[in-house]
Parts: C-alpha cells; sequence; structure tokens
C-alpha cells in the first residue's frame, strides 16, 4: 500500500502526457457546438418536434457511458505521465557505495537436512536476515557446484534481489561437485578493482575428501588457502557463514533416495576448523548458522559494517517506485465500458461480452487436427511431394513438427531453412536419441551448405547422445577430410583453381556421401529416401569448392578459424533456445547456466568432472 507520506512525494515522469485527460471535455465541447448548429434548424416552437428530447441530457444508461468514458481518459492519461514516489524517503541516508558479494554453495550435499529445514533454504534464510540489516548496501550473489555463474550483479534494487534469490531453490547447476577454489577464484575475479567490497561465503564447508584423490584435495586445498590470501591482498576481507553440523547428514538425490559411494550413503559434513583457518586468512571472520543472530553480530554487525564506509551525505542516483500500473488496468476496463452499457441498451448486452471475453482467451487446438496434418504429412513426404510435407509438418507442434518440416526442406534443396528447422528441434527434443537425430541431420543440411566446420561440431555432439550411430561416425570422418582440404588449399592459395592432390584422393577414398548424408525422421529410415546421384569422380572437387565458395561469401579474405565458427554457432544456439524458452523461471535459468558452461543441448542431469567429487 501507498502512505500518504509517500504521496507527499509524488513526481511525474512525462507530466505533458496528464494533458490527454482533456480529451473528454474537447469531446463534449465539439458536441455542444454541434447541438447548438442543430438548435438553428427550427424556431423554438417547433424544435420539441423535430429534436430527439433525450439528445441533450441522455438517459442514465448514456450518462454512465459517458462518465466511464471519462474517467478511462482521465486513469490513462495518468498512467501515461508516469506516476512515481522514491524509494529512498526524507530523511534517510542515501545508499553507500560499498558492494558485498555473497558465494553461496549450491552443490548437492546443501540439500542435506542436518540444519533445519534444510542447508540451502535456511542460507535463503540467513540473506533475507542480512538484508534487514544491510540497508542501501549494493548486495550480489554467486553461485556455485562443480563451476561458479553470477546470479545477481551487485545491486541496491531490494525487489530485483528478492526476485533473484526467490529462483535458489529451483536452481540446477550443469556441473555436480564443490570446487570451492574455482568459485573462491572466480569471485575475487569479479571484485577486482572495485572499492570497498567484502566477500561473505556461505558455505557447508564439506570439501568432499572422501570422494577426491589424496593428490587432488591437498591441491584443491593450497589453492584455497592461496585465494583467500590474494583476496585479503587485494582489501577484500572474506566472511564465511557455514551452514551445517560437524554431525553431519546424508545427501539426498533427486530421485527421493541418497547419494552412495562404495555402496555406503555419503555423509556431508562442516569442516569449522578449515573454514576458520581460509577466514582468518582472508582477514575476515567465520560463524556457523545459529538460531539466534549472534552469526550476523559477529559477521555483519563486528565485520561488514565496521570495514566498509559508511553511507555518504549526497547521491545523485535515485529509485523509483513506479505507480503507473494503479491506473493503467482500471483505466482499460473503464475503456471497455461503454460499448457494454450501449449493448445492454441494444439488449444485446449478453453477446457483447462473450465477444469482447473471445478477444481475450485463444483457440485451442485440436489434437486429432494435428494428427491429422502428421499423418497427411508423412504420406506427402514418403510420396515425394516434398513442398506439401514441409507446409504440413509446420502445422505439427513440437519435435516432430520441427524435424519433419527440416526433412522437408532439406529434400527441396533449402538447406538454410532446413538447418534452422533442425536446430529448433534439437532444442525441442525429450531425449538423448531426438537430440542425436537432430543434430545429425543439422550436420547434414551443414554440410549441403559447404559448412564443413559447422557440419563437424554437429556430428561430435550428436555422437555424445548417441556414439553407435555409424552414419554419423562416417560424416564427421567425411567433414574432417574436408575441412582439411579446404584449409589446406586456401594455404597453397590455389581457391580459383581446381585440384586434384592427395587430401582431395583422400576424400573420395571409402567415403560414400550421398546416401549417408540423407536426413531422416528417426533411426532406420533413411531407406524412406532416395540417395542423390553424385558422380564419385567430379564428387571430392566438387565439395571442396562448395567449401571455398562458402567460406568466401562468410570471410572472403581469411582461412578458416574454428574458434570463430564455433562461437559463432554458439551465439546462434543460444538465441534459439532463448526463442524456444516460455516464462520459466527454472528452466530459463538451467539454458543459461548450461550456456555459459558449453554445453550446447540440454543436459539431462548434472555433468560429472573426473576427480571431483559429485556432491
Amino acid at each position: 500500500m501507498i502512505g500518504w507520506a509517500e504521496l507527499t512525494q509524488l513526481q511525474w515522469r512525462e507530466p505533458l502526457w496528464l494533458l490527454l485527460a482533456t480529451q473528454p471535455l474537447l469531446f463534449g465541447l465539439l458536441q455542444a457546438l454541434r447541438r447548438q448548429r442543430q438548435g438553428r434548424y427550427a424556431a423554438p416552437a417547433l424544435r420539441p418536434w423535430v429534436v430527439d428530447a433525450d439528445a441533450g441530457t441522455g438517459t442514465p444508461w448514456r450518462r454512465a457511458a459517458a462518465a466511464a468514458s471519462w474517467m478511462a481518459w482521465v486513469l490513462l492519461a495518468v498512467a501515461a505521465a508516469g506516476p512515481r514516489v522514491p524509494l529512498a524517503v526524507a530523511g534517510e541516508a542515501p545508499m553507500a557505495p560499498a558492494t558485498l558479494l555473497v558465494l553461496l554453495d549450491a552443490s548437492p550435499s546443501m540439500q542435506a537436512t542436518d540444519i533445519r529445514p534444510q542447508r540451502l533454504r535456511r542460507a535463503r534464510i540467513e540473506l533475507d536476515e542480512l538484508r534487514a540489516r544491510a540497508g542501501r548496501l549494493r548486495i550480489g550473489v554467486m553461485v556455485y557446484a562443480g563451476r561458479p555463474h553470477l546470479l545477481v550483479p551487485p545491486t541496491a534494487d531490494a525487489d530485483a534481489l528478492d526476485f533473484y534469490l526467490d529462483q535458489l531453490e529451483t536452481l540446477v547447476l550443469p556441473t555436480a561437485g564443490s570446487r570451492h577454489a574455482v568459485a573462491l577464484e572466480a569471485a575475487g575475479a569479479a571484485l577486482a578493482g572495485t572499492d570497498h567490497a567484502a566477500l561473505l561465503w556461505i558455505t557447508d564447508g564439506d570439501f568432499g575428501a572422501s570422494g577426491e584423490p589424496a593428490e587432488a584435495a591437498a591441491e584443491d586445498g593450497a589453492r584455497l588457502e592461496a585465494a583467500a590470501s590474494a583476496l585479503a591482498e587485494a582489501g577484500v576481507p572474506l566472511y564465511i557463514l557455514g551452514v551445517g553440523t560437524a554431525e553431519g547428514a546424508a545427501v539426498p538425490t533427486p530421485e527421493g533416495g541418497w547419494l552412495h559411494v562404495h555402496d555406503r550413503p555419503v555423509i556431508s559434513r562442516l569442516d569449522a576448523g578449515r573454514l576458520q583457518v581460509l577466514a582468518a586468512r582472508g582477514g575476515g571472520a567465520f560463524s556457523p548458522v545459529r538460531a539466534d543472530d549472534g552469526d550476523w553480530r559477529r559477521l555483519y554487525d563486528a565485520g561488514i559494517a565496521a570495514r566498509l564506509p559508511a553511507p555518504e551525505a549526497a547521491q545523485d542516483d535515485i529509485l523509483w517506485r513506479e505507480l503507473y500500473r494503479w491506473a493503467l488496468l482500471p483505466g482499460f476496463l473503464l475503456l471497455l465500458a461503454p460499448p457494454l452499457l450501449r449493448a445492454r441498451m441494444a439488449g444485446t448486452a449478453p453477446l457483447a461480452a462473450v465477444l469482447l471475453l473471445g478477444l481475450l482467451l485463444p483457440l485451442p487446438s485440436s489434437p486429432l487436427q494435428a494428427a491429422e496434418a502428421e499423418q497427411r504429412a508423412y504420406q506427402a513426404l514418403t510420396s515425394g511431394e516434398y513442398a506439401a510435407a514441409a507446409e504440413f509438418y509446420g502445422r505439427v507442434a513440437g519435435f516432430r513438427g520441427l524435424l519433419g518440416e527440416g526433412v522437408g526442406r532439406y529434400r527441396q534443396e533449402d538447406y538454410e531453412t532446413a538447418t534452422a528447422r533442425f536446430g529448433q528441434a534439437v532444442l525441442a527434443a525429450g531425449s538423448d536419441a531426438e537430440r542425436a537425430l537432430a543434430l545429425h541431420n543439422l550436420g547434414n543440411s551443414q554440410f549441403r551448405l559447404g559448412d564443413y566446420a559447422g557440419a563437424l561440431a554437429s556430428f561430435r555432439d550428436a555422437l555424445n547422445y548417441q556414439p553407435e550411430r555409424v552414419t554419423t561416425r562416417h560424416n564427421l570422418a567425411l567433414s574432417e577430410v574436408l575441412l582439411e582440404a579446404v584449409e589446406e588449399r586456401l594455404g597453397e592459395g590455389l581457391a580459383e583453381r581446381a585440384g586434384t592432390g592427395p587430401v582431395s584422393r583422400r576424400a573420395a577414398e571409402g567415403l560414400e556421401v550421398g546416401e549417408n548424408t540423407t536426413v531422416s525422421l528417426a533411426d532406420g529410415e533413411n531407406e524412406a529416401f532416395v540417395p542423390d546421384p553424385v558422380d564419385p569422380d567430379a564428387l571430392p572437387e566438387a565439395l571442396i569448392l562448395r567449401g571455398l565458395e562458402r567460406l568466401r561469401l562468410t570471410q572472403p579474405t581469411q582461412g578458416v578459424d574454428r574458434d570463430r565458427v564455433r562461437r559463432e554457432q554458439a551465439v546462434g544456439i543460444a538465441r534459439l533456445r532463448m526463442e524456444a524458452l516460455a516464462d520459466d523461471q527454472p528452466l530459463l535459468w538451467k539454458t543459461l547456466f548450461e550456456l555459459e558452461e558449453g554445453f550446447v543441448s540440454p543436459l539431462d542431469e548434472p555433468a560429472r568432472m573426473q576427480g571431483v567429487a559429485p556432491w
């Protein structure tokens, strides 16, 4: 709710938009002029016989409709003018320039329940207590498991911070494990060059010693101490909040069981002694989580608040609370009132209400229609009517529709469109087999375009999901040979003339292009398509020239830059994946983190790293 003290500080972003509220007055003035002209139509004694008696005052329904219309214009004008109040009311100190970065352990061991209600959930509660003490301190959040990710850049916007913190319990990080040293180094790098900063590390203090080789554990311990010391040298004190107990608890799995190593459940324990040593090296303090506020009295009141500067006397930037939405929705509703009132006068109010409601409701799609479209699409595809097949598959939602449309476009030799559809099919795939199939077809389309670097990457990704696919391995080898041939030709400066060197002969030996680069709807369906007739003697040279032409169109004066190709492909895949996401915050964050770690396609479960305990 908005208090009177806030309303006294009300300001307008664009006050000239308030003139929009005069529209009903202008319209009323025009109506009065019109009635004045009509009044001269007849003598006063005859006027009642030719003028509608209700034209001046109107019926109650007309007056109500006019009042609703006037109020709608006023409210819309208020919304357009942008009413707002400052978040910092008079008498408060302005925002401090200091920054606190929270490094939050989100590894699987944080799901243990030795701390009630649960380690990660308790960390969220503790962060709320911290925010209540921190006032206008700029707070950022970095989460980590196997690898770190910046969840919230440092901000003083309390609403934004709350929004991101609400996602903590549903976050699924791509890589399992607890690589504390890597996370601490990343946090230090994020704060590099920041004046008046501190780092708060919230962790369960489980260093996974039982799941790592002794040498790896020792190396990780040395990196941790070095990272803590580097923070102190950079003037960034390290404060640690331990969320766990020395007795520990078993680490749960998403399926509802317990994580086992060597047939024994993994018990995650807080190593308070080690955390205390790290905090001392980092120039800060350590405290285990407490039921009272003793942890924050030690870490924040006597530590962070004492080390960071007090708020300045002036602040140029103002954070605003926008109030336009309180006028926007009522204004639109009142704008719909006059048509409904006129329909009420005409006796068609129910019909008008149904029509207005229909404008807000989407038309449901029929499963029978979708099934019929897919059946007709497949019949058209098998009969060689590829344009019709692509059109019908375009009406089918999901993976099957995207894959089928891609196959139709491919058979029409529209490889650009086919590449786009297969890329979308990769994102819509619901299993590893579907992803492998879509990636295989994507590689074939890129191959036909002469994009051998892209095809090589797609075939490799397909083999990650289905290593036993023979045709994918065959096409991978062919793409690799052709890419080498193109690079060799560019290196020799012979792009303008054909050649039959040793690389061309290698491409011709044992590599049957036509049949294996045929796209399919499922495993074993290659026989549904007739291979392209290709002259084996002319094929390798034609493919090399196709690759050279592709490079000429994309980078006419340079050779093959594999890193650039990978970056461009990653950007394209990221764009497609973002377009495919609905308003699903857990899925959105999962996808963003997977892209940050370089995973091209969605993961069914977090990946494991060699030598790193998965909790």
